[in-house]
């Protein structure tokens, strides 16, 4: 089993939750609302998981694993930047959100050029005025998030996924 960005990954000693049939249809909304794709954390890299031959141990590092409780979660990861409120019946349901940089960067770009006087030769009368293209150099901005949304029902994690996404700016 792979980890982030690979297959999923389930470890065997996972609690699991039983949904109810009558809220299997809130369920599989929310599994829309977020997405469906791997989950965001491997719980095979959990305490006590042991490397396959071949294979190097992963470093020590916060695991979330399906039916976590969301107060065990708070104290791996923290507190997430926004908590969405979602209206589904039989229970309670929220979208968290974690952001965390990855990748923050400045560079120098040139983004417009302009015309100005120059000297650009000589003829038999004498010096020739033109014109020539200078660059106006501007600094952007890049900014790259590791975003991780945990589906949490009834206090327990449902679902996680993970994505990455760019900010940019630019100084005039």
């Amino acid at each position: 089993m792979k980890g982030l960005g690979g297959d999923r990954c389930y470890a065997g000693n996972m609690k699991t939750r039983t949904i109810p049939r009558n809220l299997l249809p809130a369920a599989a909304l929310l599994v829309g609302l977020l997405g469906a794709g791997s989950p965001a954390f491997c719980a095979e890299a959990g305490a006590g998981a042991q490397p396959t031959a071949g294979t190097k141990p992963m470093a020590a590092r916060p695991v979330l694993a399906k039916g976590m409780a969301a107060e065990l979660i708070i104290q791996l990861i923290g507190k997430p930047i926004e908590v969405i409120p979602l209206t589904v019946e039989g229970g309670k349901a929220e979208k968290w959100i974690y952001r965390r940089v990855v990748d923050k960067r400045t560079t120098q770009t040139a983004a417009t050029t302009h015309d100005i006087p120059s000297l650009v030769g000589y003829s038999i009368n004498g010096p020739v005025i033109g014109t020539a293209v200078e660059l106006d150099y501007h600094l952007l901005h890049v900014t790259i998030y590791q975003v991780t949304s945990l589906l949490v029902f009834d206090g327990h994690l449902v679902l996680a996924k993970q994505w990455m996404e760019k900010s940019q700016s630019i100084d005039s």
